[in-house]
Order: C-alpha cells, then sequence, then structure tokens
C-alpha cells in the first residue's frame, strides 16, 4: 500500500506493534528482509549484521506516518484492533510468497493467537477447517489480499460511483538547512535540470565514493523513467530511494534534489 510491498507493509505492522521493547532488539526471521528494505528507505531505524539479522531501534517519522495512513485506510474497510491488522498483513505476505514459490498456499496457524485468527474468519479475510475451538489449516481469502495489498480503495471508489484517489504526498526526509550553501552555485532552477545534466554532475562530483555514485546514477535513471508513467506504487519508491542517497552527502544533495522536484512536477502534471 501506498508504495510499500505487503512484506514490508507487513514488517512494519509489526515493528509498530513491538516499538516499545528494548532498544535494538532482533527482529523476527520472517519480518527480517521486510525490515531490512524499511531501514533503506528510511522508514525504521535499525542494524544488520552480515549473517542478515537486523536489530530495531525505533520507527522514524516517515515510517510512524506511512503507518498510521495506511492503518486508518484498512480500518476505514474493515474496523479490528492493530493485531489483528498485523496478522492479516503477516499472513498475506506468507500466502504471496507461497505462490511465488509454486507451493500450497496453505498459511501458518500459530495457536498462540488464535483469537486473532477468529477475527479474520470472521470478517472473510482468511477461511479454513475448524476443530475443537481451533483452526486446523487456513487460507487468505481473496478479500484477505485486497485488505493486505490496498485493491480495497479502488474497489471502494467503483462501488461509491467515484474513484477514490489516494493522497499522493511522498516526502523527501533531508534536512536542508544542513545541506544548503550561500554560493549562487547551489541555487538551480529546476526547470533547467535534466537527466543528462544530472548523470554528468554526478560523475563530476569530488570526494564520493565510487560505488555510492554508481547507486545515484542508476537512482536518478529510474526516477527520471519513473515520472513518465502513472503508477504511484513505483514512483514513490524511486522518488524515496534517490531521497535516501542525497541524505547521505551534502554534494549528492544538491544535485538530486533538483532532480527529484522535476521528477515530482512531471509526474503530478
Amino acid at each position: 500500500m501506498n508504495g510499500l510491498t505487503v512484506e514490508q507493509e507487513a514488517a512494519l505492522a509489526y515493528l509498530y506493534l513491538h516499538q516499545d521493547g528494548p532498544f535494538g532488539q532482533p527482529v523476527c526471521k520472517k519480518h527480517s528482509r521486510g525490515a531490512m528494505t524499511l531501514r533503506e528507505r528510511g522508514l525504521i531505524k535499525a542494524e544488520a549484521d552480515f549473517s542478515g539479522h537486523v536489530y530495531f531501534q525505533n520507527l522514524t517519522s516517515s515510517g510512524a506516518s506511512h503507518y498510521d495512513t495506511a492503518r486508518a485506510q484498512r480500518r476505514a474497510f474493515i474496523a479490528f484492533d492493530d493485531e489483528a491488522d498485523e496478522l492479516a498483513l503477516e499472513l498475506a505476505a506468507e500466502d504471496k510468497a507461497l505462490k511465488k514459490a509454486g507451493e500450497m498456499q496453505f498459511v501458518t496457524v500459530d495457536e498462540d493467537r488464535i483469537v486473532d485468527y477468529w477475527t479474520l474468519k470472521r470478517h472473510g479475510l482468511i477461511d479454513g477447517l475448524a476443530a475443537d475451538d481451533t483452526l486446523t489449516s487456513a487460507i487468505v481469502t481473496d478479500n484477505g489480499r485486497s485488505y493486505a495489498e490496498g485493491w480495497f480503495l479502488d474497489q471502494m471508489g467503483s462501488e461509491s460511483g467515484t474513484k477514490i484517489i489516494n493522497k499522493f504526498t511522498p516526502t523527501i526526509n533531508i534536512d536542508a538547512a544542513s545541506h544548503a550553501e550561500s554560493s549562487s552555485d547551489s541555487s538551480v532552477n529546476v526547470k533547467d535540470v535534466s537527466l543528462t545534466t544530472t548523470l554528468k554532475a554526478i560523475i563530476d562530483i569530488d570526494g564520493v565514493d565510487s560505488g555510492l555514485k554508481e547507486q545515484a546514477l542508476k537512482a536518478a535513471k529510474d526516477l527520471d523513467a519513473a515520472s513518465s508513467t502513472r503508477d504511484q506504487m513505483t514512483f514513490s519508491e524511486k522518488l524515496e530511494k534517490l531521497a535516501s542517497l542525497a541524505k547521505s552527502s551534502s554534494d549528492l544533495a544538491k544535485v538530486l534534489l533538483p532532480l527529484a522536484m522535476g521528477a515530482l512536477g512531471k509526474f503530478l502534471s
């Protein structure tokens, strides 16, 4: 939803519910990959080791804002508590991974959370075989996938006779004061910025690691391509990737931010 995959959305919901736990707590294996992406995109603060383990610190303001917005949208569709919401996302992510692997799409049944499973079953997000007040098997329904993926936003709009348009307000979370300089060279007319000039400027930057330059070159090309589409999810992802790179270097920020502003204007035009 709103630029995140269901795997990433599930990880964000899980971390939201565990944000009051010990600082640097390890993220469970099923959410570690999603947490890594959230970290790269600036939605959480975390550390990672070479074994792929992620140690969660806290949600950033961008991460909390994304969760609050997406959670409100899901609650407007079907209302239940945050724990059942997190489980719905987790099961939908597992269902999607099973489908991709070509396996039978029976999702995990955790008997310690059986109350949440019954909540999801009652609302039609999962189905399964029941015995002795528990579930012996469970599958995610189409309604469950719609809930987790955010497809219901379009569905609700068509049913009411009007298309619901997501309020697209991507945040480039960069402290402009720490990067801005008073020299005339830092004043750039966004209209004059092109992909070609941006790529050349990235290559010409001194004092920036070559690996970081390669990432910046790719991010600039990807964002420029995404700005010509009307795919909100893809554009948001590319914009946030470019913004995260801009935060790593003031010299990169001066080159990348004008391109980001121009791309955003092009996308919304």
